[in-house]
């Protein structure tokens, strides 16, 4: 029987052990969709302000519209390059904020793929729980500012 319990991500965080790979995998997959989230939800609210479209991105980086396409569905593989990019063509820039983990609150929600089989048929509770960024404009609005806050 294997007694072995995995460090919770919470506390893995807090702690000063070594991150293992699960961990620091997630912590890359956490920013790269907060990143995505800020610049698909510029992208979402320019077409009605600024006639703003996949072909004109395209057009101010020099790339084809299907590149900008992959890179508006998916993050990927994003660079911050890939971020300043991005959000530059359509007007903004990025400003980037860190805050302590000991202030984040996590959910309560444990992902399916997560619970060992035998704990499977326990019921588990449900909750819409809605993971990003949000798009938070600072008072020089007429510049374009974009603030990376999180949501959760």
């Amino acid at each position: 029987m294997n007694t072995y319990q995995p460090t919770s991500l919470a506390t893995a965080l807090l702690s000063d052990e070594a991150l293992n790979p699960e961990h620091l995998g997630y912590l890359h997959a956490r920013a790269q969709n907060k990143a995505h989230d800020c610049v698909l939800g510029v992208f979402l609210d320019e077409p009605e302000r600024r006639r703003i479209n996949k072909a004109y991105i395209a057009r101010r980086l020099g790339k084809r519209p299907e590149v900008v396409g992959r890179c508006l569905t998916a993050p990927g593989n994003w660079t911050l390059d890939t971020l300043a990019e991005l959000l530059g063509s359509m007007g903004y820039d990025v400003e980037i904020q860190a805050r302590p983990f000991s202030n984040l609150a996590f959910p309560n929600r444990i992902h399916d793929m997560a619970i060992p089989a035998e704990a499977s048929a326990l019921p588990i509770p449900s909750y819409e729980y809605v993971s990003g960024a949000t798009i938070a404009k600072s008072r020089f609005t007429s510049s374009g500012n974009v603030r990376l806050t999180s949501t959760s």
